[in-house]
């Protein structure tokens, strides 16, 4: 039970925070280059918690 609590709120934390950057992203409306340089650096940040999240999980179950 423990490990599929652990394993969903994982999850949960990487949907909040894709949603979270969109949103900051959305409300920065008048972008300058810096807006789209944090949206690069923040997404690529998110996809390497889910590679990270991915290769963990697959090395857990063999």
């Amino acid at each position: 039970m423990k490990k599929f609590l652990s394993k969903y709120w994982v999850w949960l934390l990487l949907v909040l925070l894709v949603v979270g950057e969109v949103y900051s992203f959305a409300y920065l409306y008048p972008y300058t280059g810096a807006d789209y340089i944090s949206l690069v650096f923040g997404m690529s940040g998110i996809g390497a918690l889910v590679y990270l999240t991915i290769a963990n999980e697959r090395k857990q179950k063999g």
